[in-house]
């Protein structure tokens, strides 16, 4: 283990062809602009970062002298001045001209999506606007592939002006910025064809228009309890005879699991309470039947009338409150109990909501739950991924529709209908199929995915597994979280040392200052480096890796199962361009008092390189406490 210092080398800023330039001014008229710099009247006449944004602001106005544009009677001649100018007035597309490139070496390994993807989360799918960050939220482990409960160890909510990566299917839709980081299985490789090829992450541009697959399932563990234990409750009523309010304690039910959870997925979908007895409308038949046969497997009372419309009827002042409290139709919900069941129970209670509220293919066997509840839609949805399912919404908005039923019975659409599409087979849906078949989701080029312009915000969460459950339109799918350092904003290009291919013989980090002052912290984290490192050399002699003849091939598989075992803080390096409307931008955000305290380091280092290249570009910020605030924002 070795401890190392976050460090920034400016790698290459613009340089002006002057002989090219001259070329240009001669043909439009401005060279007395390139006269002052050979005078050296430009107090940074060798600043061509500084050179290259007067240029360009001085090419969009032709001002390059009074009079070449008739609307222009006088020109700004100090630098310095023009330049602020164009800070003032906020014109920054000149600035994207000017790029600088950073060598950020030894920094950790630490994207995201739009306003309307939705995260799932442990109160369901949240929308990502009212991420707060005290969540827990769903992940994906890309070893055990279950899906896992996590804290996020950090939030970001940002605006957004520039491309955006789309794919939209039947079973996919995303909204992302292009570097953030997919879970996909390519489609084409010589691997898939053997039926070898393992899900990975992927930049999102790089799959641009290529065959890949997506994962809307997982392996969910779950406890089902042998029983059920409804709890005990109280009533409280007036006396007829004295007027005096009397509170009776009922004794609380216990059921076994699998009857109860098909009785109560019979219930939420054709269930209520009329007064003390709990009632499921069913027509009379063989699932009349079946009710019943539940309700008495266990442990209960069945009625069921001998006239009028078919319905079941039982009696337990328990479990009657129980449900009382599940709302009513378009309020219902799945209780809490039911999303920590094992997929074994959850089936069971899926089973019986397709059976009392939904509908079955009869040659397909596609199986379809309807509900005017948006709530229970998204319980649903939820529950058919821990059964090792998936399932997609679908709003079925015909309010104000008036249907006659042939017995001349008029019924007007009162709400929204919500369509849980169970999926069996279709849970890792490829894209981009290529088949000659015409689909409505493809776009002109005859792809499911483009690039496209956004404005708005963008956000993301870091959880450690790295891997979120997300939807859009109704449609889950697991996905990448963010990279702190990596998150794409226009203007900026990155290359990452890929740990995929460079085996680490060593496992570099960095502690900061408050870190290194705690003997027992620093003890304990080095034992434990050190022993992660000692496992990274035993994996290779394991798996031979230095032997003569071991195909590249191979060592790059080896290597990318071994990073898996590095910690995420594990220092690395990448080359980042930015031009210097998106370098102000950024410089702010990643210095702010709420930013992660190595990306504030980094940047504080990258600030004072900035400022001391171009300081005409970046000598209005204030920095206090490491916070550098410029006096022209949004430029």
């Amino acid at each position: 283990m070795k401890s190392v210092e976050p460090e920034v080398y400016l790698l290459a800023k613009p340089q002006l062809d002057y002989d090219e330039v001259a070329r240009y001014l001669r043909e439009v008229g401005g060279e007395s602009w390139l006269e002052r710099l050979d005078r050296g009247d430009l107090d940074s006449h060798l600043n061509d970062p500084q050179n290259l944004a007067e240029f360009a602001g001085r090419l969009c106005y032709r001002s390059w002298e009074p009079g070449l544009n008739p609307n222009v009677t006088r020109v700004r001649t100090d630098q310095t001045e023009y330049l602020q100018n164009i800070l003032a007035s906020l014109h920054g597309s000149v600035l994207e001209h000017v790029s600088f490139s950073f060598a950020l070496h030894n920094v950790s390994r630490v994207c995201c999506y739009d306003s309307d993807t939705e995260v799932l989360t442990d109160r369901g799918w949240v929308p990502w606007p009212k991420i707060e960050g005290d969540e827990t939220f769903a992940t994906l482990n890309p070893v055990t592939r279950e899906l896992e409960y996590q804290q996020a160890t950090e939030v970001f909510h940002a605006d957004y002006d520039g491309p955006m990566y789309r794919v939209a299917s039947e079973q996919v839709d995303l909204l992302v910025t292009p570097n953030h980081r997919m879970w996909i299985r390519r489609f084409d490789t010589q691997a898939a064809r053997r039926g070898e090829q393992d899900f990975q992450v992927e930049f999102a541009e790089d799959i641009l228009h290529k065959r890949v697959q997506y994962q809307k399932s997982a392996v969910w563990q779950g406890h089902t309890p042998e029983r059920v234990e409804i709890p005990a409750t109280t009533r409280s009523y007036v006396r007829s005879d004295t007027g005096t309010e009397v509170e009776r304690d009922y004794e609380g039910a216990s059921f076994p699991t699998l009857p109860f959870a098909r009785f109560l997925g019979y219930f939420i979908a054709e269930g209520s309470i009329n007064g003390h007895q709990i009632v499921i409308a069913q027509n009379r038949g063989p699932m009349l039947e079946k009710i019943r046969a539940t309700i008495e497997e266990m442990g209960l009372k069945a009625y069921v009338p001998e006239t009028g419309h078919g319905t079941v009827r039982t009696s337990c002042v328990a479990l009657r409150d129980f449900l009382a409290v599940l709302g009513h139709c378009h309020e219902k919900y799945v209780p809490e109990m039911v999303h920590g069941w094992g997929p074994e129970a959850i089936a069971e209670f899926l089973d019986a909501m397709v059976e009392g509220d939904g509908t079955e293919h009869k040659t397909s066997g596609h199986r379809v739950i309807y509900t005017v509840s948006p709530q229970l839609a998204d319980d649903l949805q939820v529950l058919a991924i821990k059964a090792g399912l998936s399932a997609n919404v679908r709003v079925d908005d015909r309010v104000g529709l008036e249907r006659v039923l042939p017995s001349g019975q008029r019924f007007n659409n009162l709400r929204a209908c919500y369509v849980v599409s169970l999926l069996t087979k279709r849970l890792t849906p490829l894209v981009n199929t290529g088949r000659k078949v015409p689909s409505r989701y493809w776009n002109e080029d005859g792809y499911n995915d483009r690039i496209e312009q956004y404005t708005g915000q963008i956000h993301c969460v870091k959880v450690p597994n790295g891997l979120l459950w997300v939807r859009r339109n109704g449609k889950p799918v697991v996905s990448g979280n963010t990279h702190e350092l990596i998150r794409h904003r226009p203007g900026v290009a990155i290359s990452q040392e890929s740990l995929r291919f460079v085996r680490l013989d060593e496992l570099p980090f960095w502690f900061p200052e408050w870190a290194q002052e705690d003997a027992e912290l620093m003890e304990k984290a080095t034992a434990l480096l050190e022993q992660m490192e000692q496992f990274q050399g035993w994996m290779a002699g394991h798996f031979g890796l230095d032997a003569e003849g071991v195909p590249f091939k191979e060592k790059k598989h080896r290597t990318s199962f071994m990073r898996r075992f590095a910690p995420e803080g594990v220092a690395t390096g990448l080359v980042w361009t930015a031009n210097v409307r998106t370098l102000r931008h950024t410089l702010e955000a990643r210095t702010a008092e709420g930013a992660e305290e190595e990306i504030r380091l980094l940047f504080n280092k990258i600030g004072e390189v900035l400022k001391a290249e171009a300081p005409a570009l970046f000598g209005d910020y204030e920095v206090v406490d490491g916070a550098w605030t410029p006096r022209w924002r949004k430029v």
